[in-house]
């Protein structure tokens, strides 16, 4: 996922966590395709993509909130 967000940043396009997911499955099931039924595989994908989904729908809010604290001080 490192190597994702380094081409994001060399070409100058967004970073989006769930491609760099995808990406990241994609190379670890291309290398060693059995991985998918070993359940750390499960967990260490499924913990990942639920931070990334609840920092997406709580970032709107924290960001809102840390906005208002900076402008009314």
């Amino acid at each position: 996922m490192v190597i994702s967000v380094l081409a994001t940043i060399m070409i100058e396009r967004k970073y989006r966590g769930l491609i760099a997911i995808a990406f990241a499955t994609l190379a670890i099931l291309i290398i060693e395709p059995e991985a998918i039924l070993k359940p750390g595989f499960q967990m260490s994908f499924s913990a990942v993509l639920a931070l990334f989904a609840s920092y997406q729908i709580n970032f709107n809010k924290l960001f809102k909130i840390k906005i208002r604290n900076i402008l009314y001080r």
